[in-house]
């Protein structure tokens, strides 16, 4: 309740504060209060969708310059990534994985390179039988995870689950060993730390990140 408050008290004096309205959506979520993790993420989103409106108007009118214009709609695409982000892990919680994968295909649009939404749609896109889209997705979840030095152990397993899944045993069984070896050396400059939570969902071995901070 007192993390709760804090952030009501935020948004008493700026109500359209994205990072208070994304720390509740994330609470809400974590606690089952979907209804209001759903409502505070369209919040996130409604209020970057008009303000956009209302810059694609200043700039049309010559009121701000070209650059100015670039960097609102740079901090707008942010505010819509977060809102996605939120509203994609309601849905995944509350195991609508239809509205889960369209939000989090929205937030890719905004963050192409987000390790944990690439690796969220390798799951959505498993989970409906899309082996070869789910692979595209877990290798660049992969490569991210490799490229900023996290340690990459569950994610080689998630695409050898993949490619296991698509008969193609060998290649699945070197995936899993790089997946163990990743695992046990944890050889790595970071983790993903706090900011991830991993949950398994329904006993499956596939792991999805609930996220509350782009990486």
């Amino acid at each position: 309740k007192t993390y709760e408050t804090q952030q009501r008290k935020i948004l008493y004096t700026d109500v359209s504060n994205t990072q208070a309205l994304h720390n509740l959506t994330s609470l809400y979520t974590q606690q089952d209060r979907i209804p209001e993790a759903k409502n505070t993420a369209l919040n996130i989103i409604n209020n970057a969708q008009t303000k956009r409106e209302s810059l694609d108007g200043a700039f049309n009118s010559g009121t701000i310059s070209k650059d100015a214009y670039e960097y609102k709609k740079t901090e707008l695409d942010k505010q819509e990534y977060f809102g996605n982000i939120g509203l994609g892990n309601a849905n995944l919680k509350e195991k609508d994985y239809v509205e889960a994968k369209k939000s989090y295909s929205e937030a890719l649009r905004n963050q192409p390179n987000s390790l944990p939404i690439l690796n969220n749609l390798a799951f959505l896109e498993n989970k409906e039988g899309n082996n070869e889209q789910a692979l595209v997705y877990a290798d660049k979840a992969l490569q991210r995870a490799l490229m900023l030095g996290i340690n990459p152990g569950s994610y080689y397993k998630n695409k050898a689950i993949i490619l296991q899944q698509q008969g193609k045993e060998s290649e699945a069984q070197e995936q899993y060993e790089y997946g163990d070896y990743w695992e046990k050396t944890g050889k790595v400059s970071k983790t993903l730390g706090k900011d991830i939570e991993h949950i398994v969902w329904e006993g499956e071995k596939m792991f999805v990140d609930l996220v509350t901070t782009p990486v």
